[in-house]
């Protein structure tokens, strides 16, 4: 079902490129030398692993101010990497922030299909669930513009922090499934998209912080089994993750459902996980709520054990109550598919 749903990307004609401040990136000739050396050394593969291009040192100029900074290629996937039009993870060495943020992402917003992303991180917020900084920006790189980029807070203490979470974890899919995909990648068309490789290995990881004290970690991954081992749903912040819902629902970003994109925060002082929401590609969604709900049970093992909890009618209804809570900060945001999944999600029964 995943790919009989159209995805039908936005167009950037209408972000206004020229009223959006910039973020300048300039590295040196060396620094040029090895990124172009550890891009050819890809050797024109479609995907790479997380390691495989290398940390390099420059200056970002944000707001006004200059930073020294750390940098490297954002992403797995070629376009990030190939095109002139390049993603970067960057780090701030020296004292003070890039509109708040010392850890970020410098992302083509055609990835991450801008102003929607944007709107996710702002429901987000709104429905009480963890967010990070994003802002669209123009990108110059050696004094080269590129226009419609987003800088997208990463997930750090910093982020935590701002969240008022800074007790808490962060768990991911650790993404050991891309290692045998190297020298068989001429065969797979679309690996990224493929469940069924991606569920080969359902091994998760929890982001650690060298601060964390071992028996912390030791707690945390404890809860973590418990609930991998019995899927109940006392584990869950319901409320958090009939949010998480809603969003998907709003945006019909399925692709934010997916194993290895779906993290979760954990919470010690209330022994409970909830959902991050990230990663936008907008879809419209099926006349069924539940086909909807079918579609998101057949893409993430975890979130199908969380919906088995509960009727279908309490999840919509459930749903349609935070549908209500936010259709007034909706009004105004005509980017597809957002007014069209709106009245979709009236007309379920």
């Amino acid at each position: 079902m995943y790919k009989l749903f159209i995805l039908i990307f936005l167009t950037f004609e209408c972000l206004g490129q020229s009223g959006l401040e910039s973020v300048d990136l300039s590295f040196n000739a060396l620094e040029r030398l090895k990124l172009s050396k550890d891009i050819a050394d890809l050797k024109q593969r479609n995907f790479r692993l997380d390691k495989e291009l290398k940390n390099y040192h420059g200056v970002i100029t944000c707001e006004k101010s200059k930073f020294k900074v750390i940098f490297s290629i954002h992403g797995d996937l070629h376009k990030h990497w190939r095109d002139e039009r390049k993603s970067f993870d960057i780090k701030i060495k020296s004292q003070g922030t890039c509109y708040g943020m010392k850890n970020f992402s410098l992302v083509r917003a055609d990835d991450k299909h801008s102003e929607l992303e944007v709107l996710g991180q702002r429901l987000s917020k709104r429905l009480n669930l963890f967010h990070r900084k994003i802002k669209l920006i123009n990108l110059i790189v050696n004094k080269k513009k590129h226009e419609n980029y987003l800088i997208y807070e990463k997930i750090t203490p910093d982020a935590l922090e701002h969240n008022g979470l800074s007790g808490a974890f962060i768990i991911g899919q650790n993404n050991s499934w891309k290692l045998g995909l190297v020298s068989s990648e001429s065969s797979i068309s679309s690996p990224f998209m493929d469940k069924d490789i991606k569920d080969s290995i359902n091994s998760h990881k929890l982001v650690f912080y060298s601060a964390r004290p071992n028996l912390e970690n030791f707690n945390a991954l404890s809860q973590w089994k418990f609930f991998l081992n019995s899927f109940n749903p006392e584990y869950i912040n319901l409320d958090d993750f009939v949010s998480y819902l809603t969003i998907v629902s709003i945006t019909g970003s399925y692709h934010s459902v997916i194993i290895d994109n779906l993290r979760w925060i954990y919470r010690p002082w209330t022994g409970k996980f909830s959902p991050i929401y990230y990663d936008t590609i907008p879809q419209l969604l099926p006349k069924s709520f539940e086909n909807h709900l079918n579609e998101i049970k057949r893409l993430n093992f975890l979130a199908s054990k969380v919906l088995q909890a509960q009727t279908t009618s309490y999840w919509l209804a459930k749903i349609k109550q935070k549908v209500l809570l936010l259709e007034g900060h909706l009004l105004n945001d005509h980017y597809f598919p957002i007014q069209q999944n709106l009245e979709m999600i009236k007309s379920w029964k």
